[in-house]
């Protein structure tokens, strides 16, 4: 894309992540996530979802602390079903703690 001049948006680079986590390539998605970044597009909700969600499964969720989005609660909803699902109990605590002192219990 870059060779014909076409500057990928959030829309551009959420169908690459994806696509990549579902054929299981990681870290290429995150490094994808990474150059978004890096080139000043922000992340939106869904797109940070999508690749929060293949993170935790695969072990790799600290890769996306420091991340400048603002959880909702289907974020939430992902991390604490998620690390239920691998048993970090100290994490599901967190971020349930974090969810409610946010006020963020209801969708949005």
């Amino acid at each position: 894309m870059k060779e014909i001049r076409i500057h990928p948006n959030v829309y551009t680079y959420r169908i690459m992540i994806v696509a990549l986590c579902r054929c299981g390539q990681i870290k290429s998605a995150h490094d994808v996530f990474v150059e978004m970044i890096d080139v000043g597009i922000e992340s939106n909700l869904i797109t940070f979802n999508n690749l929060m969600h293949v993170h935790v499964k695969a072990g790799l969720s600290e890769k996306m602390d420091g991340s400048e989005v603002e959880l909702n609660v289907n974020s939430y909803r992902i991390l604490i079903s998620l690390y239920c699902g691998v048993g970090h109990w100290n994490n599901v605590y967190k971020f349930f703690r974090e969810m409610v002192e946010e006020k963020c219990l209801k969708s949005s």
